[in-house]
C-alpha cells in the first residue's frame, strides 16, 4: 500500500492543494527519467519494424519547486 500527503503553506482558499499538485510534483521530479524511458521504448518499437530513430539528449536544469 502506498500513501502520500501533500501540504502547502501560503495558499489562498481559492488555491487549496489537491491530488493534481502531487501529480505535478511527481512529473516535475521524474520527467527526465520518464522521457528517457519513453524514448527507449519508441526506439525499441521502431527497431522491430526496421526503422532507426536518432535522438539527442539535452541537459535539463532544475528550477524551484513552483508547481503553480
Amino acid at each position: 500500500m502506498v500513501t502520500a500527503s501533500v501540504g502547502s503553506k501560503g495558499l489562498s482558499k481559492e488555491c487549496q492543494p489537491g491530488p493534481q499538485h502531487l501529480y505535478a510534483l511527481i512529473l516535475k521530479r521524474n520527467s527526465p527519467n520518464i522521457i528517457r524511458f519513453l524514448t527507449d521504448e519508441v526506439k525499441a518499437s521502431a527497431g522491430k519494424f526496421g526503422f532507426e530513430i536518432n535522438t539527442r539528449s539535452e541537459e535539463i536544469t532544475e528550477t524551484p519547486d513552483n508547481i503553480h
